[in-house]
């Protein structure tokens, strides 16, 4: 957890954009993120918490589920990046489709700022992630 002393000693200046505190007590800046602060274990759980659908589903799905399906049905080269290809939502909340796509194109910008922190941390090389093959994998799951 950070103390009071740790908080007075952040400048807002030093950092664009207000932080946020993650499962493991770290701070997290979505507007400013920096591999350092990617935490796995922050991740995981943050997506297994959060359901998708809005949680409008007969049963319990996390996001943290999907992408594990959605990982196990792409090409192998293609299931780490599959796996985290949600995992922006750990920091920025998941927003359903039909209302995303009336968010301020800086809303994108931010998820694909994230994404690809997320990726440096993890080794995943951007040039080498077939979307499409992963946007279809996306798809086959939404609907099964």
């Amino acid at each position: 957890m950070i103390t009071k002393d740790q908080m007075k000693n952040i400048s807002s200046n030093e950092r664009k954009g207000a932080w946020a505190q993650t499962f493991t007590g770290k701070q997290f800046w979505p507007l400013d993120p920096r591999p350092d602060e990617v935490n796995l274990i922050d991740i995981a759980h943050s997506l297994a918490q959060q359901p998708r659908f809005n949680g409008h589903s007969l049963k319990f799905y996390s996001i943290a589920q999907h992408s594990v399906l959605v990982s196990k049905i792409v090409h192998p080269s293609q299931a780490l990046p599959a796996l985290f290809h949600d995992a922006s939502e750990a920091y920025t909340g998941d927003i359903i489709s039909p209302s995303k796509k009336f968010l301020p194109p800086e809303f994108k910008q931010i998820e694909i700022k994230i994404e690809n922190v997320i990726f440096k941390k993890f080794n995943i090389d951007p040039e080498t992630v077939d979307h499409k093959d992963i946007k279809k994998a996306d798809k086959i799951i939404l609907v099964t």
